[in-house]
């Protein structure tokens, strides 16, 4: 080993708790990825895009000089990284379940370096519980938020996954309780060239709980692209901001193409369908193609 370089594929750590196995490691570029049961969540050189537009972007939209903002989800320490950033962003609280992947985003100096060392920041409390607890107990203590950033995995095919409840309407409902009058929530909804149907039903889930909505696509070659959507309920308009940050990947011309859709990134069902069928039913659909065999049952 040649001193300074990492070789392909380094693993830098893995840990196996409840929740799956995570891995950390570079690819033979010296790049950093992570991984959960085998599945990437994020590669060096891409994470930026997906952090700065379902975290920062919103922020910019939120008027409040002195912002509170709630992240469920988002352990790595990358999405916060751009919150804390932010001089009108007062405090960050940040929920996730898994001890571990914290634990590795405060202390392992790779995550410390990529995340900026967000967790130290005094602005961040550091919550470990399922967002579904801290929700009921925020709800008691009559908190509330003028960003709410959900940071979610992806849904899942099985019916009976936890991970799918997250996406209804319901749970949306109740992080929307949370929001201040003029709050925004931001959410990932799976990646949209893979699962056009399951971003349409999110969506369709969003528009029963909020006036206004913006659907968005961030092109990201590792996923092709991811879908994020923002919510809010003070009309259907969306105000872009006064200043543009310099650490934004894109400019204030690019950020209209997030907009827009290609062909291959819309629905294949009609929407009557896809409201009529389960978010698991129409990864399925996405995923294997088992059109035919749902239509069966």
């Amino acid at each position: 080993m040649r001193k300074g370089k990492l070789p392909a594929n380094l693993q830098l750590a893995s840990w196996k708790d409840e929740f799956g196995e995570t891995t950390l490691l570079t690819d033979n570029r010296g790049l950093m990825k992570l991984y959960l049961d085998g599945g990437l969540q994020f590669t060096e050189n891409e994470e930026k895009r997906y952090h700065q537009i379902l975290f920062l972007l919103p922020s910019l939209m939120v008027r409040e000089k002195d912002m509170s903002v709630l992240v469920l989800g988002g352990g790595d320490g990358l999405g916060i990284r751009e919150l804390v950033a932010q001089e009108n962003i007062k405090d960050v609280t940040l929920v996730d379940i898994s001890n571990f992947m914290i634990t590795l985003a405060t202390h392992h100096p790779e995550m410390k370096r990529l995340n900026e060392n967000s967790f130290h920041n005094k602005k961040v409390t550091t919550v470990i519980q399922d967002s579904k607890d801290f929700i009921i107990n925020a709800h008691r203590e009559n908190k509330k938020y003028d960003l709410i950033v959900l940071d979610y995995p992806d849904p899942n095919t099985e019916e009976d996954n936890p991970i799918n409840a997250l996406f209804e309407v319901e749970h949306l409902k109740e992080v929307k309780a949370l929001l201040k009058k003029d709050g925004i929530l931001s959410m990932q909804s799976t990646a949209v060239a893979i699962s056009p149907n399951v971003f349409r039903k999110i969506q369709q889930n969003f528009m029963e709980c909020f006036d206004g909505i913006l659907p968005l696509r961030v092109p990201i070659e590792s996923f092709l692209d991811v879908g994020i959507i923002l919510a809010k309920d003070t009309g259907k308009e969306w105000e872009l901001f006064e200043s543009f940050p310099d650490r934004m990947f894109c400019t204030e011309d690019s950020l209209v193409a997030l907009t827009t859709f290609h062909k291959d990134e819309l629905p294949t069902l009609d929407d009557d369908v896809i409201k009529s069928l389960s978010i698991s039913e129409l990864t399925r659909i996405d995923v294997f193609n088992d059109l035919e065999e749902m239509y069966e049952k």
